[in-house]
């Protein structure tokens, strides 16, 4: 895969969205790369960064609508960029590492405390998506 060079990014945010439910961490550049994919260098999104971060993936998640996607966004001081972008096959580890979660409820991000069981979130997020379009007139 190509991905493009963006100045000074130490790292990127990969963002799992599963159905309504947003799971962040940060990644480290691997050593003498520009690309954090593949790095196994995760952390805790600072809390200062947080909401920028989730207030990006959001927009992405209601333009794609989709029930699961996988998002490398960067950020350079100023703008926020999508690296790239899964709806399929995505590495689950934000989610499987996570003790907890956010949610956009009422005009503001909402955290959740708690461990995901992947395949439970796999089906609910599927399961509200089929709902939602059933019941669209």
């Amino acid at each position: 895969m190509v991905q493009n060079f963006i100045p000074g990014l130490d790292g990127d945010y990969r963002v799992l969205y599963f159905g309504g439910r947003y799971y962040c961490m940060y990644r480290k550049n691997r050593p003498n790369d520009f690309r954090a994919s593949g790095s196994g260098m995760f952390f805790q999104v600072p809390d200062d960064e947080l909401e920028g971060i989730l207030d990006f993936a959001r927009k992405l998640a209601l333009e794609i609508d989709f029930p699961l996607i996988g998002m490398d966004i960067g950020f350079d001081g100023k703008s926020y960029h999508l690296i790239e972008f899964q709806m399929i096959n995505f590495g689950t580890s934000a989610l499987q590492r996570s003790k907890f979660w956010h949610e956009y409820q009422n005009g503001k991000w909402v955290k959740f405390e708690g461990k995901s069981n992947l395949e439970e979130e796999f089906s609910r997020s599927f399961d509200a998506f089929i709902n939602r379009y059933q019941h669209k007139d």
